[in-house]
């Protein structure tokens, strides 16, 4: 019943973020980082649950992000749909169907389009883990509050190229069929 209403909350978030609505709630990329933080947090989730190899699980986990600077919130919303992409392979390979993917990044793109696009990606995470789990599992974590300050569009890009390289080591290193993301779900 709580997967539901996070999955319509989500939905109905993910379909305000078109342009034609133009909404603005006001959200920083100190908000997107925060949400960032928590996908990550289902990346190494993921890892745990599909990789048996416990050195790649390590390296996964060991991994750290890298400095950028200069970018924008369409270079953080582009890598956010390539990382969509790699969880909707999995979400095909274990019968969930994808999720569906924003329309390509515009220079107008603003990071409250960038954090309805990362919710959105956060609760498909969620439910994969839930999915994927034979025990009842507790996703609260996965939706922790952080109250981050002054973070820029560089450092979210660096949390998301974080989960992206994130997955894709464990893709090339634990046998899981990858499409890199590309026409998955779009």
């Amino acid at each position: 019943m709580a997967l539901a209403r996070v999955l319509l909350i989500a939905a109905t978030l993910a379909m305000l973020s078109g342009k034609a609505w133009a909404l603005d709630l006001g959200l920083t990329p100190s908000h997107v980082y925060s949400l960032w933080t928590n996908i990550n947090r289902t990346v190494i989730e993921c890892v745990n649950l599909t990789v048996k190899d416990t050195t790649i699980v390590s390296g996964v986990k060991a991994m750290a992000t890298k400095k950028f600077t200069g970018k924008k919130p369409a270079d953080v919303l582009a890598l956010a749909l390539h990382v969509e992409g790699l969880w909707n392979t999995l979400r095909i390979q274990s019968d969930l169907p994808p999720t569906l993917q924003a329309i390509a990044p515009e220079s107008m793109t603003t990071p409250t389009d960038v954090y309805l696009e990362s919710s959105k990606i956060l609760a498909s995470s969620v439910e994969w883990i839930i999915g994927n789990t034979d025990s009842s599992h507790l996703v609260a974590g996965y939706f922790v509050r952080h109250t981050f300050k002054d973070k820029t569009p560089s450092d979210v890009y660096a949390l998301v190229d974080l989960a992206q390289r994130r997955m894709q080591f464990a893709f090339d290193h634990s046998g899981l069929a990858t499409q890199s993301g590309e026409g998955s779900g779009q």
